[in-house]
């Protein structure tokens, strides 16, 4: 669908979640990383951001007090929107804007907290739908959509041509790579989620998905730091 807010031509994709089906899902590889990991911090939209009590500090026990938040706003909802192509970058002056548009110029060469911050910017000027990066949580509940509706797409399995070729630099470039009107989710790009993990604590942040010239399937979990050209983003809307 269309956003329906100032940001005309950006598409996203309604997934529905009914109550007790937002979980994380452990079973996706890389094991170690999804059995550790956990939602990282001030990523929610200001207005379900929860008040953290004081003297709270282990990055797990916030993680399950950020998760509780973005639960109950998913579930009240019914759903969350995803966007149906990872971010893209258009330039006006000197601003850099945020899109969910096909042939956009994937938004690359940032941290994942830089992004975080960036995934809120969409939906700045807006009242009852707040933009923030994907969770891990939203990306499996997504894999679990895609598996429901879309039975020639499998989530676990890579498909290895469609990871020919050279560094994709715009959303949907690969018509193939599409489940339930969502793109990119196999490649073109790993896409940095709202996520950190206890087990690799050298490179604790969580990259989903595949990338353009590795057979990983959407459903992977993997880790990184710092930014690169091999890294982008996805973005979510909550409906407030």
């Amino acid at each position: 669908m269309a956003n329906d807010t100032e940001n005309t031509g950006n598409q996203f994709v309604w997934v529905p979640v009914e109550k007790g089906k937002y979980i994380r899902n452990t079973s996706y590889g890389d094991t170690n990383v999804s059995e550790t990991a956990y939602t990282d911090s001030d990523y929610l939209p200001d207005v379900i951001q929860p008040v953290i009590p004081e003297g709270t500090t282990e990055p797990e026990t916030i993680g399950q007090i950020n998760e509780e938040a973005e639960r109950a706003t998913v579930e009240s909802a019914g759903g969350f929107y995803i966007s149906r192509y990872e971010a893209g970058k258009e330039t006006s002056g000197n601003t850099n804007i945020l899109v969910s548009k096909s042939g956009a110029t994937v938004w690359v060469d940032q941290t994942q907290e830089e992004f975080k911050d960036i995934a809120k910017r969409f939906s700045k000027n807006t009242e009852h739908v707040k933009s923030a990066l994907c969770s891990g949580i939203q990306w499996d509940v997504t894999m679990a959509f895609i598996t429901a509706n879309d039975g020639s797409y499998s989530v676990t399995k890579a498909t290895e041509d469609w990871h020919n070729g050279s560094l994709p630099t715009v959303s949907g470039a690969n018509p193939e790579d599409k489940a339930c009107n969502i793109y990119d989710l196999e490649g073109n790009l790993w896409e940095y989620v709202a996520e950190k993990n206890s087990y690799y604590t050298g490179i604790p942040i969580i990259f989903r998905g595949g990338i353009y010239d590795i057979a990983e399937p959407a459903s992977h979990r993997g880790s990184g730091t710092g930014s690169g050209g091999s890294r982008s983003f996805r973005f979510v809307l909550y409906v407030i």
